[in-house]
């Protein structure tokens, strides 16, 4: 059985984009090879077909699936039962770019919030940062824990025709959807287990891991200060996402009418 008999029987590259799977001669791309030819061993269509229902359950009695309409959302949740895969050398350069550019963010954040040489030398404009409704006039010259400003970063990115990656937007806001990322990987597990098993996939517990530790740190003077996840409640078009992630983190689900500040 060739690899296209069963994955892809029918599929027609396109010609005017890149294409993630195959090559411009039709063969498939180094990294998608073993993948492809040991789920074509191992699966039938009525076995994926079981599997990807299973998985659709599963998502529903999580909450994860809504129907449109619910909790004021007008989405509807599914999983591919097909991952997009990334070599590790192409995941390399990717997480090398990325990395400098959230470093460059904290740095920028730290100079704003602190001594402002970006604005004295002309490097931004005033009016931009004084302007801005984020930006915070009683958090100048804070001093924080190891200089962190930026905890968490995202990226939106696209290939481009050329096989080239490109940042469409820097994201350095409450993280969304990570709580969605570890159930969708979760989900894909239980899919595809072989693949997770036999092919060296990048786990998501060390970043997981690298937040809780990052959040605890940022506490002067706690050597097990209490983390919680704040939410607006059930009516939060994530809050199925963000009960998940608390779960799994260990943290205390709380929503702002029942915090209060105090003063040290």
């Amino acid at each position: 059985m060739s690899t296209k008999e069963f994955f892809f029987e029918g599929y027609v590259q396109g010609q005017a984009r890149y294409d993630e799977v195959f090559l411009a001669d039709g063969a498939i791309r180094p990294h998608w090879q073993p993948i492809v030819e040991s789920l074509n061993q191992e699966l039938a269509h009525e076995e994926l077909r079981r599997r990807w229902t299973l998985s659709q359950d599963d998502l529903h009695e999580m909450g994860f699936a809504e129907p449109a309409g619910a909790h004021g959302a007008s989405w509807a949740r599914t999983v591919d039962f097909l991952p997009h895969l990334l070599g590790n050398q192409e995941w390399t350069d990717l997480t090398a770019g990325l990395r400098q550019r959230a470093q460059l963010l904290n740095l920028l954040l730290r100079d704003l919030y602190g001594p402002q040489r970006s604005l004295r030398d002309g490097l931004l404009p005033a009016e931009w940062l004084f302007a801005h409704a984020g930006f915070h006039r009683a958090y100048h010259n804070t001093q924080l824990t190891g200089g962190m400003h930026l905890y968490f970063y995202a990226a939106d990115l696209v290939r481009g025709e050329d096989g080239r990656w490109y940042v469409v937007a820097d994201r350095t806001d409450a993280p969304v959807g990570l709580g969605f990322a570890l159930e969708n990987r979760i989900a894909v597990s239980r899919l595809l287990p072989s693949l997770m098993e036999q092919h060296n996939v990048e786990r998501f517990a060390p970043f997981f891991q690298s937040v809780d530790q990052a959040l605890r740190q940022s506490v002067p003077g706690q050597a097990q200060p209490r983390v919680v996840l704040l939410s607006q409640g059930p009516s939060d078009a994530n809050y199925v996402e963000k009960t998940y992630l608390a779960r799994y983190l260990g943290y205390t689900l709380v929503e702002g009418g029942v915090m209060a500040a105090r003063r040290f």
